[in-house]
């Protein structure tokens, strides 16, 4: 369409998903819109991606920095729910995350959320990988929302404590100043005129 001379183009961001475990990002540019979103489908179901879904949250937290978005995804007890905003939320529900605390910092871009979402994904399934974790079930030693990090280290009873050394006692001077611990200790400084 040209009108005045500018040529109008459309572009159009779409997150698909199956509920399930897959997800992807696509993004189409056309003349018209309908040719815009065909594009952006395409495109993302070329590039669909598994996703680690551990008692229908992610198996850890997990910080990510995309050019000026910062992301913090945090695994969450069930009933919670979906606390994101904007592109995180439409990629949790798609990806069949239902529950997930997130926070977004540093820009409002639903493109550069969107794709700073999906590299933390990507994240989570390479440690997933690292880890041996099955995408499907989860294994003895995955850790869930309700034990993280694993078993607790044993302590050692049979070593003592180190012991701390004795206070040492101080005498007061007589005509000595005293100093409070918040004021400073430099003496005042007199205006010149």
């Amino acid at each position: 369409v040209m009108s005045g001379g500018r040529r109008l183009s459309f572009r159009a961001t779409v997150v698909v998903g199956n509920k399930n475990g897959k997800v992807a990002v696509g993004i189409g540019k056309s003349n018209e819109v309908m040719g815009a979103i065909q594009k952006a489908v395409r495109r993302a179901k070329k590039v669909m991606m598994d996703v680690p879904v551990v008692n229908k949250t992610i198996p850890h937290p997990i910080s990510i920095k995309f050019k000026s978005a910062r992301i913090m995804l945090m695994p969450a007890g069930n009933g919670t729910g979906i606390k994101a905003g904007g592109a995180v939320r439409k990629i949790a529900e798609l990806a069949g995350i239902t529950n997930i605390l997130s926070k977004i910092h540093g820009t409002n871009s639903k493109i550069t959320n969107a794709k700073a979402m999906i590299l933390a994904l990507e994240v989570l399934k390479a440690k997933a990988d690292q880890l041996s974790l099955s995408i499907d079930e989860p294994s003895k030693n995955a850790p869930t929302p309700e034990r993280r990090g694993g078993p607790r280290p044993k302590k050692d009873w049979k070593k003592p404590a180190p012991k701390r050394p004795a206070p040492v006692a101080v005498q007061k001077a007589e005509n000595a100043p005293v100093v409070a611990a918040t004021e400073s200790a430099k003496p005042e400084e007199k205006p010149t005129a």
